[in-house]
């Protein structure tokens, strides 16, 4: 009887249809609500002028890491470099429980950003995201962004799922320029962020 809750709260109706799927909670037991996490959108006076600075009028590639993964992420940030146009620069945001000096090799390359700075920032920030499997692709469509996942055989199941659910583009070939690809959404972020 204490296993399951007395109520369960989604964000979103995606959610809910998976709730359901599973025949594990009844229906008036799940309750829609507003998304309502707090999350910061406003930098500091230091890390703005950082980031203007950096940025300078350029289009923004957000690399959103994951745990365990930083080698297949640093295999197609080397190949992005040898491909990256002089109006794109690379913001890399590790994973917060990895370890940002995964990345230190990138700390004085041109255009290469390893970054702290909140990902609900980044995100409206960006023009292009990519990453591999992680949630920060549903965090992505509440910025109008299509997720671009990086390819990795092992890594296809959870890639596939995202893909399947939330659309998006997998990047098979590293030597490919990702934005002369066309990137779509398949659902709005409303089917998993719920406002009013």
């Amino acid at each position: 009887d204490c296993l399951f809750p007395d109520e369960f709260r989604a964000y979103g109706n995606y959610w809910i249809g998976v709730l359901n799927e599973g025949n594990f909670l009844n229906q008036e037991k799940i309750k829609l609500v507003d998304y309502y996490l707090y999350y910061r959108t406003k930098l500091n006076t230091n890390e703005a002028n950082y980031f203007h600075s950096f940025v300078n009028n350029k289009k923004i590639i957000l690399v959103t890491t994951q745990t365990f993964l930083s080698s297949n992420f640093i295999k197609y940030i080397d190949e992005l470099i040898k491909i990256l146009d002089e109006d794109y620069c690379v913001i890399i945001k590790p994973h917060p429980k990895e370890n940002i000096n995964e990345y230190i090799k990138y700390n004085n390359v041109k255009n290469i950003l390893v970054s702290e700075i909140s990902i609900e920032f980044l995100l409206s920030k960006a023009d292009i995201h990519i990453t591999m499997y992680s949630t920060t692709a549903f965090d992505a469509l509440r910025h109008g962004l299509a997720t671009f996942y990086i390819y990795s055989e092992n890594q296809m199941d959870y890639i596939n799922e995202l893909y399947n659910i939330i659309g998006g583009e997998i990047l098979y070939d590293y030597s490919i320029k990702p934005w002369l690809i066309e990137n779509k959404k398949s659902i709005s972020s409303d089917e998993f962020f719920y406002q009013k």
